[in-house]
């Protein structure tokens, strides 16, 4: 929409290039948190919106909560959010991952491998699948399932918190623990 779209700890900001404006509970009722932690443009120009309080899409000018399976929404504080190739969407949060496709939300846990539930970054890789970053080291979804990534202990019980495959088509990861890198099945530790 040309639109700069930027997620603060005060709403969600929307700068055209000369002014900003402000999007929160203050002033749209449906916004349930002013903690903004990502936000996402799909393929279709829907803008998803993840924060403290659950998730949220905005498309022709209005807001709408998604409900995704949760009990509450404030359960699902969401931390990032992805799109794969089929247009599936997929959601990192403090309760897990959430695939949405075709409306229909359907939660992964540790019942699925994942080493933690609580799901930092998410990153679709090059050949379609979804690498997954959580407080407990990095998983790939392969199916239902969660499958550990690498050998090594840099990879193990660290905090993920970003995500992105090099131009050498290794996969850098900002941890807990400082940078690591995962290069043929091996994880090293830049400290």
């Amino acid at each position: 929409d040309g639109y700069l779209w930027v997620g603060t700890q005060e709403g969600l900001a929307r700068f055209d290039g000369d002014r900003c404006t402000t999007f929160s509970r203050r002033n749209v009722p449906v916004i349930t948190s002013n903690d903004v932690h990502t936000v996402r443009v799909a393929k279709n120009g829907v803008l998803w919106i993840g924060t403290a309080g659950g998730l949220l899409k905005y498309k022709d000018g209005r807001f709408e909560v998604v409900h995704t399976g949760s009990d509450s929404a404030s359960t699902d504080n969401v931390w990032d959010i992805a799109e794969d190739h089929d247009g599936a969407l997929w959601v990192g949060t403090s309760n897990g991952l959430i695939r949405i496709a075709n409306g229909e939300p359907v939660r992964f846990d540790k019942d699925n491998g994942l080493p933690s539930q609580l799901v930092w970054s998410l990153l679709v890789d090059h050949d379609g699948s979804l690498i997954v970053g959580t407080g407990s080291g990095v998983c790939r979804i392969e199916g239902d399932l969660c499958k550990a990534l690498g050998a090594g202990s840099a990879g193990a019980r660290t905090v993920v918190n970003v995500m992105l495959r090099g131009r050498a088509g290794r996969l850098w990861f900002g941890t807990d623990l400082g940078l690591a890198r995962l290069d043929r099945g091996t994880w090293r530790l830049f400290t």
